[in-house]
């Protein structure tokens, strides 16, 4: 996290904020609608035992409350390291039925890597990405 704030600082970023809060309870309650024009998620929990699939962040109430605090056309980007996740979500993104679906290159656009991320790659492994845009009404 301070890493992020010293190259938000260091790129003189006035759009920017990081936030250090429990990811649900900021979507749902702290961000007013239609007010981020891009959300990432990056790594979060996969709680990969079937019996603590209903503990994962990416289900239909949360999606509900992403797609509320994004502006027309804003994004929200999931980053896992977790395959079977990033199907989970992929599904949940598809059954939700409000976001189209983006390529999401290395190049697309700046975002930070975290430790585990660069740590992660290094060892050959890969990150599944899915990039969604809200359609405008």
């Amino acid at each position: 996290m301070k890493k992020v704030c010293k190259k938000i600082t260091r790129r003189d970023l006035e759009n920017a904020r990081v936030l250090r809060l429990e990811s649900r309870y900021t979507v749902e309650w702290l961000l007013p609608e239609e007010s981020i024009s891009r959300l990432h998620l990056l790594c979060p929990d996969p709680w990969p035992k079937l019996r603590h699939h209903r503990r994962r962040l990416v289900q239909l109430d949360f999606l509900e409350a992403v797609w509320k605090t994004l502006v027309p056309g804003g994004e929200f980007l999931f980053m896992t390291d977790h395959e079977e996740y990033f199907h989970w979500a992929s599904e949940k993104v598809e059954a939700f039925g409000k976001f189209e679906n983006l390529e999401w290159s290395e190049d697309s656009f700046f975002y930070p890597k975290t430790d585990f991320q660069v740590q992660w790659e290094a060892e050959g492994k890969s990150m599944w990405r899915l990039r969604s845009r809200k359609r405008k009404s």
